[in-house]
């Protein structure tokens, strides 16, 4: 199954319609209000004209079909006005198709947006197309797909008649500031882009009783400085500016855009106090809110960290997170009180309810500020509170500090055992905070998983059971992710990832999903049918399987050598991968490992086979946060490495000696009659061995008492080895050549043929041990006594090569613990037993029998005076 992915159609569709509700509801408040208006002005006065310049952008650096021949961002700090002057130069059909619109977003409760003018310059001609009434004002809500309604809108414009070789010039002026700030500034500012500009001009304006610091990113140089009229004016202009470095995947945290940050804010301890203020908690809480808190402290009594959990769990799980962020509630958070009755809010919102609530239960909490794009990086901005988009909770539970998201749902673990997302540094909101606090990592989850694919040498289709395993922030994003979707739609999803791989599939069983939160832990089983997973070679003898491991190949780095910026990875990711083959009849391969271990990642591979089973292990985990461009040749020769010798595995299946039927091995029945044939003559040889016994004055005692059972006995041991060897099929060519593809072939047809010959033996033994009863031989307890021992040692051995050259480890077979002690009791009573001594006394050759029967029949004679 593929590692629980988002069902981004799923998830698509539930933002749309989250869209379409929000997008109503501002159509049904605007019934009866008017829409916000934009206004037309001339160029205010405090504007320094900028030209543009005459150099030419490098053609070859154009992309999309047009460039900037201006870029003209002038900013008034003290009268809270943006000056925005574009030129746009459009030199082909995709330009006319990319750039003949103008769009701009304002917030209308504190900013109003006037245009200036709108000029299509066409073959030296300038033609006015300022028309007001020509504008769609569209509520701007592009982050509804995240739960967040900022109220904000655009002013868009489609411009008619564009033609290739056309410049689209446009000013506008946005007034007004958002008054949660109280005055103060801040902002960023951008001199490159993804488009080539032609030339680039900022210039900020302040009282000078204003104190901006500046902060310049990649390759900004400082400003020209002026000062007019008791106003400081700033100015930076960059010529002939490349676009920046566009690839994918890049980290949340780069930015190689060449910038400058402003802010007027002294130092961090500023921004923690304006954040104070903003957000206190509330200490005397009411009503519904108030009766639940009443309840946690009961039921908690006397436990803080249950408390703690409880508190965690009631704003995670039963507050959704949905931001309504208009005007001041941008950084402002709604009343707890609030929050709880409508069960809805942003991170601000629920970081507050939970502060509000532990502190209510006596556990001291702060709000801190997060980037979760920046993370520590944060610390190379100047102190403002633009450089936060998210808010989280820290709290202390004696010496210890423990970090929250309320916005995570469905955690899992108990007490104080929370996962945290590696934020890796944040701003706490106290009066006393005068830094940026380092925040602990937190020991990610991982993921196990394992495909076990049984294949059917009847059908040559397979069954595919798969079991994964998830611990930590991994159970946490399966939980969420399961909770947003049907048992139905995750099953079908499980069953459409292995349908891409293996066309006859089919699901075998349902989905079956055992979730232990306490322990944080979450396990899947999926359970599969595949239809023709061997396919028949040309030969029409063997088959042919396939194996590639996508789990692995789907999370390795995608990157290529010639990439010049670094490539994100999802540090501390973790998947242990087994994939188990059981295949009738084994395997033959050699076991194999290999580890390669880089600054960025570690990937562990081995495959070992276990009777009639191969398994392959995989390990890989991202130790980074990214790959710098520096390292990309060596992941790329990395990944090629794994993809080509690690993941795909083919190999070749002779079913022939698994079924019944074969032809027949000659060579091993040849081999067997000789041995036959030898042995034969081996016996006759024993039998008629000469011994220096003298014949006995008495009459051997008769076969009797237990003698009886050993000859049963040994009349099996004739039998039962001739039986095996012939219904295991020994003489089959398909039982010979059955391992022939796999490791241990020569092992086994060594161990076929010492099975055959040990068999062969131990009846010819046995015949040898039946004729020298029936002759009561004095040789035969010593004879039997042999056979038995080689019984023993044949048995022993036998599953001893069978352990160490096939590796069969089966649990011990009480028919054969039965077998040596029962040879054992047998070789100790021949060697004790007084009927035995009393019995075998007939010695060899004939004559001396003859000579013997002679002197007791004259013995007789003279009993009975004859």
């Amino acid at each position: 199954m593929p590692a629980i992915l988002p069902n981004p159609l799923r998830r698509s569709l539930k933002a749309l319609y989250i869209v379409f509700f929000l997008v109503a509801f501002s159509s049904i408040r605007t019934i009866g209000a008017s829409l916000p208006k934009i206004y037309s002005s001339s160029t205010p006065s405090w504007i320094n004209p900028v030209a543009e310049s005459a150099s030419k952008v490098n053609p070859r650096e154009v992309s999309e079909g047009y460039y900037f021949t201006l870029v003209d961002m002038q900013e008034h700090v003290e009268k809270q006005a943006s000056y925005l002057h574009y030129c746009k130069q459009i030199i082909s059909e995709s330009g006319v198709q990319n750039s003949s619109q103008i769009s701009v977003n304002f917030d209308p409760s504190f900013e109003k947006l006037e245009f200036h003018k709108i000029i299509i310059w066409r073959n030296g001609k300038a033609s006015e197309r300022l028309n007001l009434k020509a504008f769609k004002i569209i509520a701007n809500e592009e982050d509804l797909s995240r739960f967040i309604y900022q109220g904000t809108y655009t002013a868009y414009l489609i411009l008619d008649d564009i033609r290739k070789g056309d410049k689209i010039e446009y000013s506008y002026t946005i007034t007004g500031r958002n008054p949660i700030f109280k005055g103060k500034f801040s902002k960023e500012h951008y001199l490159q882009g993804y488009t080539a500009i032609n030339k680039a001009y900022l210039s900020v304006i302040c009282s000078s009783y204003r104190k901006l610091n500046f902060k310049y990113f990649n390759t900004v140089n400082s400003p020209k400085v002026q000062n007019i009229n008791g106003l400081n004016r700033y100015e930076w202009v960059s010529l002939q500016v490349k676009p920046a470095i566009q690839e994918d995947n890049q980290p949340s945290w780069y930015n190689n855009f060449n910038r400058i940050q402003i802010s007027d804010y002294k130092s961090w301890n500023e921004v923690s106090i304006w954040a104070n203020e903003l957000n206190r908690p509330k200490t005397n809480l009411t009503g519904t809110l108030g009766a639940r808190v009443q309840a946690l402290k009961k039921k908690n009594a006397g436990n803080q960290a249950a408390y703690f959990r409880d508190a965690v769990t009631l704003v995670q799980d039963e507050v959704r997170y949905m931001g309504v962020e208009m005007g001041v509630y941008s950084h402002k958070a709604h009343d707890p009180e609030k929050v709880f009755e409508q069960r809805y809010g942003d991170c601000k919102d629920k970081s507050l309810l939970l502060i509000s609530i532990l502190k209510y239960g006596g556990v001291n909490a702060h709000m801190a500020l997060i980037n979760t794009y920046y993370q520590d990086k944060v610390a190379n901005f100047l102190p403002s509170p633009l450089n936060f988009n998210h808010a989280v909770v820290i709290a202390y539970l004696g010496n210890e500090q423990f970090w929250v998201d309320p916005t995570i749902s469905g955690q899992g673990g108990t007490g104080t055992n929370l996962w945290f997302p590696n934020y890796r540094m944040g701003l706490i909101v106290s009066p006393a905070t005068t830094k940026l606090s380092n925040i602990p990592e937190v020991a990610s989850g991982f993921a196990t998983m394992r495909e076990t694919f049984t294949v059917d040498s009847a059908t040559m289709g397979a069954t595919l059971y798969v079991k994964t395993k998830y611990t930590g922030n991994m159970a946490e994003n399966v939980r969420a992710d399961l909770a947003n979707q049907s048992i139905n739609e995750a099953e079908k999803s499980y069953l459409d990832y292995y349908a891409r791989i293996y066309k006859e599939i089919e699901a075998g069983d349902t989905v079956k999903i055992r979730d232990n939160r306490a322990k944080n832990e979450l396990e899947i089983e999926e359970f599969y049918k595949i239809e023709n997973f061997l396919k028949k070679e040309k030969d029409k003898s063997s088959y042919r399987g396939e194996f590639y491991a996508y789990q692995i190949k789907d999370v390795l780095p995608k990157v290529t050598a010639a990439r010049k910026s670094p490539a994100f990875l999802n540090y501390r990711y973790s998947i242990s991968y087994t994939a188990s083959v059981v295949l009738p009849g084994g395997w033959n391969i050699e076991p194999e490992n290999q580890e390669i271990s880089r600054n960025q990642y570690r990937f562990y591979y081995r495959n070992f086979t276990v009777a009639d089973t191969l398994n392959m292990d995989y390990q890989y985990t991202v130790t980074a946060d990214h790959i710098a461009s520096s390292d990309m040749k060596q992941v790329v020769k990395d990944v090629e490495d794994i993809d080509n010798n690690y993941l795909s595995f083919n190999f070749t299946y002779n079913p022939v000696g698994t079924q019944a039927g074969g032809e027949t091995n000659y060579p091993m029945l040849l081999f067997a009659i000789s041995l036959v044939a030898t042995g034969a003559y081996a016996i006759f040889r024993i039998a008629t061995m000469h011994t220096s016994s003298d014949m006995p004055e008495y009459e051997p005692t008769p076969i009797g008492g237990w003698l009886v059972i050993l000859a049963i006995s040994l009349l099996a041991t004739v039998i039962r080895p001739l039986f095996f060897i012939i219904s295991q099929s020994y003489f089959n060519l398909g039982l010979w050549s059955v391992y022939d593809t796999r490791e241990w072939a020569t092992a086994f047809k060594v161990l076929l043929i010492f099975e055959v010959a040990g068999n062969l033996i131990l009846s010819l033994g046995g015949a040898l041990c039946l004729w020298l009863m029936f002759k009561k031989r004095d040789i035969f307890p010593k004879v039997t006594t042999a056979v038995l021992c080689f019984s023993i040692v044949f048995t022993l051995a036998d599953t001893v090569l069978a352990a160490v050259f096939l590796d069969v480890r089966e649990s011990t077979d009480p028919d054969l613990i039965r077998g040596i002690v029962g040879a054992m009791i047998w070789i100790l009573y021949l060697s004790r037993s007084y009927r035995v001594k009393e019995t075998f006394v007939m010695p060899y050759p004939q004559y001396y029998l003859e000579t013997g029967e002679d002197m007791l029949h004259e013995k007789e004679d003279e009993e009975i005076g004859v």
